[in-house]
């Protein structure tokens, strides 16, 4: 059981997630994200676990060696995902949360995005890199960007290498089901989050 002080919530399941691509090796209490597929769904907008709304859950999904999403889950819904990054102080230097009315705020140190009722231009970063003694850190460029429609990808998203210049640019229609919320975006066809 995990309390959580910024919501005064207890959460009283917790599971542990990897992804399989960039971890070779199996890591005890994990399960893969291509099990975790075959358990977990989305219906109506809701995360379930086999036919139960998953609910009162935190997720700790491995996505590489480096970075770990910790997802808290109620009724179904993503209340807040921290993301922590090795090397990094905690508590995390990024982090979204999730309103009940439909808006998500996308916080990267002193940046932050709105989608209001998940509709909006989102910008997401590279990860900034600190000097492992004090609080100076260099911080990360941007790494993509784009409008959001009912938290989909739409239209051209502009992407970045980590010296800050564009790499690539995709445009994406509704069709494409994009999700840029955690752990929905698990379920995506193309891009998926891991």
């Amino acid at each position: 059981m995990c309390i959580s002080k910024k919501y005064n919530i207890v959460f009283e399941k917790k599971d542990f997630w990897y992804n399989e691509a960039v971890l070779l090796k199996k890591i005890p209490d994990y399960k893969n994200i291509l099990a975790i597929k075959k358990n977990y769904s989305l219906k109506n907008g809701k995360l379930y676990n086999k036919k139960k709304i998953a609910d009162s859950i935190e997720i700790y999904c491995l996505i590489n060696p480096q970075t770990m999403y910790v997802s808290k889950i109620r009724n179904g819904t993503p209340i807040e995902q921290i993301i922590n990054v090795e090397d990094h102080p905690q508590p995390s230097m990024y982090n979204v949360q999730y309103h009940n009315n439909g808006d998500i705020l996308f916080k990267y140190l002193n940046k932050e995005s709105f989608l209001a009722n998940g509709n909006g231009y989102l910008k997401i970063y590279h990860y900034g890199v600190w000097d492992g003694k004090n609080q100076k850190y260099v911080e990360g460029s941007i790494k993509g960007e784009g409008e959001v429609k009912s938290n989909f990808k739409l239209g051209e998203w502009k992407y970045y290498n980590k010296e800050g210049r564009m790499d690539s640019i995709k445009i994406y229609s509704l069709e494409d089901s994009v999700d840029v919320r955690f752990p929905y975006c698990i379920f995506n066809k193309k891009e998926p989050c891991y």
